[in-house]
């Protein structure tokens, strides 16, 4: 027997918007890329018969048995990319015959217990200048679908009632409200873009103390699963320590909901900082993250030599900073929808490994690299267009969320090093004066 499942659907405001600009697009999709081929379309390839069908067979390669499938370029091109830059497989099989990833681009999805979450990549210039154009906040757009759930999903769902809010697993909720409260913070425009990073990194530090006792006795309970003891830790442990951990996260979440804590959060910082003003703290950073970048695998040969650019104008670009600053004000919202699309589309993730202050770093030091990339724009121009800005965004994106061995180096490279380190980072953004510190200033709009 089986019943219906309400499936909540949450999707950016801007979603339904998109719409491929195709050859008005001054970037191309199906060049640079090395495209995944799922499961389902390799074997409908299979079955195509003729000279379409030999090509198929001879530009798509599977380097191990646990690997998926992927077009051969040639050059940096699809072998199915026409002289015309169309798609021979639209052309011959029509759309319907592309694999997922080609179908789909720049579309993402995250499938939760009952819940759905879409958004548009940010390595897409369309998609960035949708996440990017207005003036107003990001607002998100919910619905809602039923779909078939089997017996033992019932089943499963009666025996964890008690362990549920809300229909959905007390830690994940928890979470849920913890991304709308980092919502609130990077949309609040009392205060500086700077500022607001610096709180979302100290909501992701004091969430992340509680995550990793929860992942340590997580990880204690597998251990002892395969353990041939009989000393086992039992699921209702797990399930206990599950609900303790949803409820500390949710006291966290009550305090950064005070606006008398959040300013006596950022004065007392200031206060341990004194007067560490130096521009030399603010260089310094600038320059070991971008030496990190430059270690790792290149997605475009472009991005070195720009990495390189940066670090040899850093001291100019740093002069540059307070005009950048003035001149960039009014369109500080753009920096703040950045902020807001990192933490929609990756701060769920913590849910599965228990890695949220990775993901907060991710975001805030993405945001002072490709403002940088911003100032070294103005400085040769006088000025940065809307046009800038998604390039940036859309380079960024492609060299780091679209490698998945750049996304893990960056992680580690958080945890085990102190130049994406969270405290460091939060000096960074909290310096008065200096370096980023016109832009993350305690003044107020």
């Amino acid at each position: 027997m089986s019943g219906k499942k309400k499936i909540q659907i949450r999707k950016p405001d801007y979603f339904e918007r998109f719409q491929c600009s195709a050859s008005d697009c001054t970037d191309n999709c199906c060049i640079g890329w090395e495209i995944d081929i799922d499961e389902r379309t390799a074997e409908r390839y299979k079955k195509v018969q003729g000279e379409l069908g030999q090509k198929l067979k001879d530009r798509i390669l599977r380097e191990g048995e646990d690997e998926l499938p992927h077009f051969i370029l040639q050059g940096e091109r699809c072998p199915f990319l026409g002289d015309n830059n169309l798609c021979e497989l639209i052309n011959e099989l029509g759309e319907s015959s592309l694999c997922d990833i080609c179908r789909e681009h720049p579309r993402f999805y995250e499938w939760f217990d009952g819940l759905t979450e879409m958004g548009l990549g940010l390595c897409c210039e369309e998609a960035a200048r949708l996440i990017l154009e207005s003036p107003e906040k990001a607002d998100f757009v919910v619905s809602f679908e039923e779909e078939e759930e089997e017996e033992e999903e019932e089943e499963e769902e009666e025996e964890e009632e008690e362990e549920e809010e809300g229909g959905r697993p007390r830690l994940f909720a928890s979470l849920l409200e913890a991304r709308d409260t980092a919502f609130g913070l990077l949309q609040n425009r009392e205060y500086r873009i700077g500022e607001r990073l610096a709180l979302y990194l100290m909501l992701a530090e004091d969430i992340q103390d509680y995550l990793d006792l929860y992942g340590e006795y997580r990880e204690a309970s597998a251990q002892s699963a395969r353990s041939c003891t009989d000393a086992k830790i039992q699921p209702v442990e797990i399930r206990a320590i599950e609900i303790q951990t949803a409820e500390r996260i949710l006291e966290v979440v009550e305090r950064y909901g005070r606006p008398e804590f959040l300013s006596g959060l950022l004065c007392g910082c200031r206060k341990e900082e004194g007067g560490a003003s130096d521009r030399d703290k603010v260089q310094e950073w600038y320059a070991d993250t971008l030496q990190f970048l430059c270690t790792l695998e290149p997605v475009s040969t472009k991005w070195p030599s720009l990495l390189n650019r940066l670090m040899e104008e850093l001291p100019l670009l740093l002069e540059k900073e307070e005009a950048f600053t003035n001149y960039f004000e009014s369109r500080e919202y753009e920096y703040e929808h950045l902020a807001v699309y990192f933490t929609y589309r990756y701060f769920l993730k913590s849910y599965f490994d228990c890695d949220l202050l990775s993901r907060a770093v991710f975001a805030a030091a993405g945001i002072l690299i490709m403002r940088l990339f911003a100032i070294s724009r103005f400085a040769q121009e006088g000025k940065v267009s809307a046009e800038d800005q998604v390039e940036i965004a859309k380079f960024y994106s492609r060299e780091l969320e679209y490698s998945l061995e750049n996304l893990a180096a960056f992680s580690e490279e958080t945890w085990f090093s102190d130049t994406l380190c969270s405290e460091r980072l939060i000096e960074i953004m909290l310096l008065p004066g200096m370096g980023a510190a016109p832009l993350l200033s305690d003044e107020r709009k």
